[in-house]
């Protein structure tokens, strides 16, 4: 995985996850939503763009993913509520697979090429395989080329055995998804 802080990326592309019941973003989500926030202050990434379409336990009426990630970033103090083009919502995708394709062609529609993919370590590789493919993709279409990679979270090591008792089937998950994508 690429270390961020020595590149410059023009967005930073935030996977959804799961919301809990009243909307809010997973510990799991909010992670991810903290370390893009970390890269946009630093001025690694110009723009943050969330992804993610399911709202809040698959309940009616609830906040998108995208919008729920937005909210998380938007409380932190350091963070400026601008009505400036540094927040993009992608609200339409529901897998990993149409995260790509609809992140990547706004991202396009923007004039922006370089791409990092925020999210978390079970979920790299198949993430990276799907945002490579679907960018090689639009590459042949228009010939304007896109720079994907993804980053690390930075503390996720710590998490470890909270992920070992809560969130193991995500790994196992990931690996049969992976299968499928392959």
């Amino acid at each position: 995985m690429a270390n961020a802080e020595s590149l410059y990326d023009d967005v930073a592309v935030v996977l959804g996850h799961a919301l809990d019941r009243n909307g809010r973003p997973s510990r799991v989500l909010a992670e991810r939503v903290d370390r893009a926030v970390e890269l946009l202050k630093r001025g690694v990434v110009k723009h943050v763009l969330f992804s993610g379409g399911h709202d809040g336990d698959g309940l009616r009426g609830r906040p998108s993913e995208a919008e729920s990630m937005l909210r998380h970033a938007l409380s932190d103090p350091q963070v400026p509520a601008t009505e400036d083009p540094t927040w993009l919502l992608e609200e339409g995708s529901t897998s990993t697979r149409t995260n790509a394709l609809l992140s990547l062609e706004m991202a396009k529609e923007r004039g922006l090429h370089s791409v990092v993919v925020v999210t978390s370590g079970f979920h790299q590789f198949r993430s990276e395989r799907v945002f490579r493919r679907v960018a090689k993709d639009m590459v042949k279409g228009d010939g304007i080329p896109l720079h994907v990679h993804v980053v690390d979270l930075p503390d996720e090591q710590t998490h470890l055995p909270i992920l070992q008792e809560t969130d193991m089937h995500l790994g196992t998950r990931e690996v049969f998804v992976a299968q499928l994508n392959w």
